[in-house]
């Protein structure tokens, strides 16, 4: 089994600067740092991402799977009911 590794992503620090209002110092030093936020975006997010954020304040992937999984919990809740209602009429059947 092959593991994938995800490189670090190189982020436009212009566009983390417009989000949190400081300069490329700053965020020099928070890389320097070590801080979990540097870390959490640099991960997780995308030049894309980050722009969609500031342009449209939202990200829509994320609203998009956000979706997804309430989607897909309500149609598990479906699933289960009927699998029950199955599992009932079976016992019924073998009476």
């Amino acid at each position: 089994m092959h593991k994938f590794l995800r490189l670090k992503n190189v982020l436009d620090y212009k566009i983390v600067m417009e989000i949190f209002k400081f300069s490329r110092q700053s965020w020099n030093n928070w890389k320097k740092e070590n801080r979990p936020i540097i870390t959490l975006i640099e991960k997780y997010f995308t030049n894309e991402d980050l722009q969609e954020f500031l342009v449209t304040g939202k990200i829509s992937k994320l609203d998009d799977y956000i979706e997804y999984l309430h989607s897909s919990q309500e149609k598990s809740k479906e699933y289960n009911l009927f699998k029950e209602f199955l599992e009932f009429r079976k016992y019924k059947e073998m009476k």
